[in-house]
């Protein structure tokens, strides 16, 4: 429900003067530290969660039906080549980002329209991996 956005009133904010103003921006900026704060706290969660409880299970898992890895040591060197990172490839990699942000507002304002509620960001999500599926697609490298 979007109830909060219909409580705003400029018709009030200008009788409330410079003190109303300023209280005003003090509350779209503390929006803003509000949620990068709550993303921070449950990523960080997430992540601690996910490592404490991930590396047992994947053991556990790895012991009991006995797997081993299918790829030797020359392939194994292959996968662990680094990249280095120069600034053509991270203004690409900002620009693909924003790309999928961009593809991703759309698809986010078409998930809407199916009467679920899904968090703005998964819409980026499916936009990102529509990039990625697509560069397969066409024998694109992502990464130079």
């Amino acid at each position: 429900m979007i109830q909060e956005g219909f409580t705003c009133s400029f018709a009030v904010l200008r009788k409330s003067g410079k003190l109303g103003a300023k209280l005003a921006v003090g509350a779209v900026l503390f929006l803003f530290v509000q949620n990068i704060v709550g993303v921070s706290i449950a990523s960080a969660f997430g992540l601690l969660l996910g490592s404490i409880t991930g590396g047992p299970a994947a053991q556990r898992l790895i012991r009991k039906y006995n797997l081993k890895s299918s790829v030797q040591g020359e392939e194994r060197a292959e996968e662990a080549k680094t990249f280095p990172l120069t600034e053509r490839k991270f203004f690409d990699s900002v620009l693909l980002m924003l790309f999928a942000a961009f593809i991703g507002s759309y698809i986010s304002a078409l998930l809407q329209l199916t009467g679920l509620n899904f968090p703005y960001y998964v819409g980026c999500l499916f936009g990102g991996a529509l990039i990625r599926n697509l560069a397969d697609m066409f024998h694109k490298e992502l990464r130079r």
